[in-house]
């Protein structure tokens, strides 16, 4: 599908930067001005942070990928499209946070970090199958070193939302 690639480049920025202005709409408002209402107003930006940073490490790494693509096939569109789906559920999950911070909401962040990260994967290895097209037998050599360097990121997120189990809060 030629002339989707651009097409594709803007669908994908407008969907993230949407994402970060909703997540940003979820940071608490003051309304009395007290010392509580405060060291709640520090603890939601630092959740929108970290959902910030997880988003925009996401889009780093999404161009990264369909940079040096000059058309785009329809598996790789599709798992883009899923990629972006799960991605603009990380609102939700960062307002389930900022309003209570307990051990499922912590787990449940957990959990869609991961779900994205899996999405992202399945978006790596459809353009990697597209790039390696003429060349079949490079394919499973990127695949394994693509399901390497995944499975690093993954046991951290694995790890963290492990930890939400000890220290929720």
């Amino acid at each position: 599908m030629t002339g989707l690639k651009s097409r594709l480049d803007a669908f994908s920025d407008g969907i993230i930067a949407i994402i970060i202005t909703i997540m940003v709409m979820h940071v608490i408002q003051l309304v009395d001005f007290t010392v509580q209402e405060y060291q709640a107003l520090l603890k939601s930006i630092f959740i929108y942070f970290v959902s910030f940073c997880f988003v925009a490490d996401l889009w780093y790494q999404h161009v990264l990928i369909i940079n040096g693509m000059k058309e785009i096939s329809r598996p790789v569109l599709v798992s883009n499209l899923l990629f972006l789906f799960f991605l603009s559920l990380k609102p939700v999950a960062t307002k389930i946070m900022t309003q209570k911070t307990s051990l499922i909401n912590v787990v449940v962040f957990g959990i869609h970090m991961i779900i994205v990260n899996v999405f992202l994967f399945i978006l790596r290895l459809s353009v990697l199958k597209f790039r390696t097209q003429s060349t079949p037998r490079v394919y499973p050599l990127f695949r394994k070193a693509y399901f390497v360097e995944w499975m690093r990121g993954a046991m951290m997120n694995v790890i963290l939302t492990g930890l939400a189990f000890v220290i929720p809060q």
